[in-house]
């Protein structure tokens, strides 16, 4: 399946090519190169849409990647007021969170829990960003091997 943003990127650069023109070098002689119509059309596109079509198949992976980034990262920027709080009602024997005073050891009990979680969300976001990164790049190695072995000789002989 085409990543439909590539494929409307190569209808407008065929588009683009259509409308292209010559112009001379300025020494009374002329090049060869096509110059394009408007400076719209010849600004290049970000490489990152060139990846698009690679990484459009693995978009489930790399949106659940940056899920579990956001995941992990507000576990960590809680980290310390939660802990502050547990800390606090176990010193002053008051009331934290949730209502109830915590003892010492279901202080550091909660607070590994909370980084077993936090483990468990960065683990699982490497590991998904790091299959989709090797599928990207064996799609990419892939298609440069075709384009390789489907090449005209004329290529492979300069």
């Amino acid at each position: 399946a085409a990543c439909p943003a590539t494929s409307k990127r190569l209808e407008r650069g065929a588009a683009g090519k259509a409308a292209t023109t010559s112009r001379s070098s300025g020494r009374g002689q002329s090049s060869d190169a096509e110059v394009p119509a408007t400076a719209a059309e010849g600004a290049k596109a970000s490489p990152l849409f060139d990846l698009a079509e690679f990484m459009y198949p693995e978009r489930h992976r790399l949106a659940g990647g940056l899920v579990l980034l956001v995941g992990s990262t507000s576990i960590s920027l809680l980290f310390p007021r939660v802990m502050g709080a547990v800390m606090d009602s176990c010193i002053s024997g008051d009331a934290g969170p949730g209502g109830a005073a915590y003892s010492p050891a279901s202080a550091a009990l909660a607070l590994f829990g909370l980084s077993v979680l936090q483990a468990v969300f960065v683990a699982a976001r490497a590991q998904l960003l790091n299959r989709a990164g090797e599928s990207v790049a064996a799609d990419m190695r892939s298609r440069t091997f075709r384009s390789l072995v489907l090449a005209d000789f004329a290529f492979l002989d300069a």
